[in-house]
């Protein structure tokens, strides 16, 4: 997470039950004329349900995907073609070196460019979003797109163990969110395993969340929730 300068929000977090515990970690930005602070968040997650060894009795086992080198970004650019974005995301490559980069709003439709530029070897987009990643460390099984959404299955080579990734840029348009909520409702009743959800909702859950006289209509978050 970039935080601008005069950033002044709460930031709800829903976590996975698989979730031990996560570290957070505030750093001065890589430009500041942009942002002050940028925030890696470091989850660890618990993973009794599967076992880690041969031995499907093992003790319960911990696992954290974020842990070098299966570090991963998740951005809300708004925009990469600028020499700005370029260089910051140079600068985040070299640490913490992520193995997978997601890029929301790039205002951008095709991105095969970006692969070689950044470094990576293998890619998936939708307009305006874009998964980049490193093939040698992580399999990206591909499961649904749409304009809002990209959901895939995770693995961090050579583990066997798997989890649902789901890159979010909702549209500004209250009729086609209803959309994004049913089908990440669907996938909720029919997966059961870790999964993180992450990117832009444009949405709020309560009037705290918000500024500005417009009103907060409690029955739209209904679906988000």
């Amino acid at each position: 997470m970039i935080f601008r300068v005069d950033e002044d929000k709460k930031y709800i977090h829903l976590c996975p039950i698989a979730l031990l515990k996560t570290s957070l970690d505030l750093r001065p930005a890589v430009n500041s004329a942009i942002a002050k602070y940028a925030v890696v968040m470091t989850p660890t997650m618990i993973t009794n349900h599967i076992p880690m060894s041969d031995n499907p009795d093992s003790a319960t086992s911990f696992y954290s995907p974020m842990n070098q080198p299966s570090s991963f970004i998740v951005w809300n650019t708004r925009g990469v073609n600028n020499d700005n974005f370029k260089r910051n995301l140079k600068e985040l490559i070299k640490n913490p070196n992520p193995c997978m980069v997601a890029l929301l709003e790039t205002k951008m439709a095709d991105h095969l460019s970006m692969v070689t530029e950044f470094g990576f070897d293998d890619y998936w987009e939708v307009p305006a979003l874009v998964l980049l990643w490193h093939s040698n460390i992580l399999t990206v099984t591909r499961k649904k797109q749409t304009p809002q959404e990209m959901h895939a299955m995770i693995q961090v080579l050579p583990n066997n163990f798997s989890w649902w990734f789901s890159a979010i840029y909702a549209s500004t348009l209250y009729t086609d969110r209803i959309n994004l909520w049913n089908n990440l409702e669907a996938i909720a009743n029919t997966y059961d395993g870790p999964w993180l959800v992450a990117g832009i909702f444009n949405e709020v859950l309560t009037h705290h969340d918000k500024w500005g006289r417009r009103g907060f209509k409690g029955a739209r978050y209904i679906y988000l929730v």
